[in-house]
């Protein structure tokens, strides 16, 4: 069913029938350009010491994560093959429930317990790694920055703030702001127009400074919150150009702007050549 309630008939399996391109590259992007610029993520690359590893990684790293986004891609098809017309309006509007119903549907319950014991493996191990970001994150790499302190005093700190951003994890659970979709979405773009233009530019870029990633950082934020808030939804003809789009592209062009205006800060030449290798 469509939105409107209406068959989807062909649309299942017509490119672009019910959705319009945009909106489907946007959620494309933000979904999959989420699992490169994750910090979690992305510190695997930054610890990989020799070329063998690397080489792994840039072959085998697109592949598992095509499989993984085929799988998350069809997951709507398949619910839909299983769903009668008024289930399918149901769970249209209220995504979250969309893998209970299918497990439901497939009544297996060996197929059950793995697919449940998976997706909270998956989601204590994004949870715990994110908590621990966030922690060290503020505390040391922000609090400690601008007021130093003792070591002892970081490691309570950080303590107590894993604690309370984890309660403010939990009160966004009770009382969620939209469904699982448009959550997962929202937050892939911001990561990726926030990280990745500093990644890119860490990994290839020598001339890349700083300034210009952090400003490609704040960038990317101000731009997703605002395009999301402010643009997309007020005005119809912006509906499907999701806030990924308008955000990567600026946070991309103000990285490049940003460091060729502030390239007096380019690391030394022994910097460069320990990160980048010799020439």
């Amino acid at each position: 069913m469509t939105k409107s309630g209406a068959p989807i008939q062909s649309g299942l399996v017509t490119f672009g029938e019910l959705v319009s391109f945009l909106y489907i590259l946007g959620i494309g992007l933000s979904i999959g350009m989420k699992q490169i610029s994750e910090p979690k993520n992305l510190i695997r690359f930054y610890s990989i010491n020799n070329a063998k590893s690397m080489r792994f990684a840039m072959i085998w790293t697109p592949v598992f994560l095509g499989i993984s986004l085929v799988c998350v891609m069809g997951l709507g098809a398949l619910v839909h093959g299983m769903a009668t017309q008024e289930e399918a309006n149901y769970l249209i509007h209220n995504t979250d429930e969309v893998v209970g119903f299918m497990l439901d549907k497939y009544d297996n319950k060996l197929v059950s317990g793995i697919c449940v014991a998976g997706l909270f493996a998956a989601g204590m191990s994004s949870l715990a790694s994110v908590i621990i970001i966030v922690g060290t994150a503020f505390v040391k790499d922000v609090w400690h920055v601008i007021k130093p302190m003792p070591e002892n005093r970081i490691i309570s700190r950080t303590k107590w703030f894993m604690a309370i951003y984890c309660s403010i994890v939990f009160g966004m659970t009770l009382f969620p702001m939209a469904g699982i979709v448009e959550l997962t979405a929202f937050a892939g773009a911001v990561f990726a127009a926030s990280f990745f233009p500093a990644i890119f530019g860490g990994l290839y870029l020598k001339w890349g400074t700083d300034l210009g990633a952090m400003a490609s950082m704040i960038a990317g934020m101000v731009v997703n919150i605002t395009w999301r808030f402010a643009f997309r939804f007020e005005y119809e003809t912006l509906n499907d150009i999701h806030e990924i789009i308008p955000a990567f592209l600026i946070s991309m062009l103000t990285y490049v702007v940003v460091s060729l205006c502030s390239i007096k800060r380019i690391p030394d030449e022994k910097h460069l050549e320990k990160v980048f290798g010799k020439a």
